[in-house]
């Protein structure tokens, strides 16, 4: 995700639906970039160990 962050620093991912299961947190939205038509966008990430998500 950080290579993502440099290369598209305008870019926003407005968070509509997320589920979480043991290992999994998936997160369905639209993604918004500066003079561009909104796309629909998932970020599925998965993990071994506690998530912490600081807003």
């Amino acid at each position: 995700m950080q290579e993502y962050f440099e290369k598209y620093p305008d870019a926003k991912f407005e968070i509509i639906t997320d589920t979480y299961n043991m290992t999994t947190t998936v997160m369905e939205g639209y993604i918004y970039r500066d003079g561009q038509e909104a796309m629909a966008g998932i970020i599925s990430l998965w993990t071994l160990g506690e998530v912490i998500a600081e807003f």
